[in-house]
């Protein structure tokens, strides 16, 4: 069964798989480069598979810093990516 979760960018919700062998070889090519790109960079190799479909609108998406920032954390755990920093889980034990 395919792993998903729900993202939301530019107020709208998408549901991303976790990245497959390809796409996680892409993202640790990212991670060679600057910092400041890696989200960005995940984000967009995951939103190839992502529903509803972009169709190509990627780069006209407006989300928040705070919704980039959380997009990237769910899929990083979704994929299995151990960040060094996570953000803090809300909910039980969280604030």
């Amino acid at each position: 069964m395919a792993r998903t979760a729900q993202i939301t960018l530019d107020d709208k919700v998408f549901t991303v798989h976790a990245l497959n062998m390809g796409e996680l070889d892409e993202v640790f090519e990212l991670f060679d480069g600057p910092t400041r790109k890696v989200a960005r960079g995940v984000l967009a190799i995951a939103m190839r598979r992502a529903e509803p479909k972009l169709n190509g609108a990627f780069d006209a998406l407006e989300p928040t810093l705070d919704q980039v920032t959380e997009a990237f954390h769910v899929i990083a755990k979704l994929s299995g990516i151990k960040l060094e920093n996570p953000p803090p889980q809300t909910g039980e034990g969280g604030p």
